[in-house]
């Protein structure tokens, strides 16, 4: 059993694990099957081992990469986001669409006829797609695969283990569990990747220095932070192993009132 925060009704249940942060149809059973093949099962073999101290070596750590990588893009967050930018993609092509036929206008390569006959094409098409985005947009933004180059960021940050030692809070969970700055991007030198593994055990990856997977006794005032930033950034439900009235005020919480870890 688990508690599940619901951000929107501001309420709080205990329910079975194996029934919350699911949605039918999300993906095609394909898609399921893949994510239980390629990324679950390997991933979670991984993160067994981190938790219980241990070494891992280069292909665990990749497999790890590629499971943070695809929490990052099969959340309901990831594809609400991709969803936003399909306007934008679709006017600034439009615009470019318009310029090229323009500056072929301009080098005598089409007459005034021709020129607003394909101008109002143009126009027609992004009516449309505006209406009804293409299908490669559409399925662009129900992937659930992460970008190589996210995977590329990931891979090359510094991993250190935070563990609580202290104190009576537990890392908490969201429907968007793997949480960082968006207004930096994963690229960014500040960018900081943070990935609860356990109520008592959380991955946090940085360009900070260190020696890779270092343990951190996580203090309270650390374990209240970084649930700070996973419960403001839950889509809609946290996940925490108890009852807490704190969790919901987390979750209200946005990306400019988190402070950055620094490590020294």
């Amino acid at each position: 059993m688990v508690w599940a925060f619901d951000k929107q009704l501001q309420t709080a249940k205990q329910l079975p694990i194996k029934n919350v942060a699911q949605e039918r149809g999300f993906y095609d059973q394909d898609v399921e099957d893949s994510l239980n093949r390629d990324v679950e099962l390997p991933g979670y073999a991984v993160i067994e081992k981190v938790c219980r101290g241990e070494t891992i070596n280069e292909a665990e750590r990749k497999y790890l990469t590629y499971y943070i990588g695809t929490m990052l893009r099969r959340v309901p967050h990831a594809r609400a986001r991709a969803e936003s930018f399909v306007p934008q993609v679709i006017e600034q092509s439009t615009e470019n669409a318009k310029a090229l036929f323009i500056a072929a206008a301009a080098a005598g390569e089409l007459d005034p006829e021709t020129l607003a006959a394909r101008l109002a094409e143009v126009e027609e098409a992004r009516e449309k797609f505006l209406m009804e985005p293409p299908d490669e947009a559409r399925k662009s933004c129900k992937t659930a695969w992460p970008f190589l180059s996210w995977l590329h960021a990931i891979h090359g940050m510094y991993w250190r283990v935070l563990r609580v030692s202290a104190g009576r809070s537990r890392f908490l969970t969201s429907d968007n569990p793997a949480h960082f700055f968006e207004a930096y991007g994963l690229g960014h030198d500040e960018c900081e990747v943070i990935f609860p593994l356990r109520s008592d055990v959380l991955l946090h990856c940085s360009r900070q220095r260190c020696q890779q997977l270092s343990q951190v006794d996580c203090a309270e005032a650390l374990v209240k932070e970084v649930n700070r930033r996973v419960a403001g950034g839950a889509t809609r439900f946290v996940f925490y192993h108890a009852e807490a009235s704190w969790v919901l005020n987390a979750a209200k919480n946005r990306p400019e009132q988190m402070k950055r870890i620094y490590w020294e």
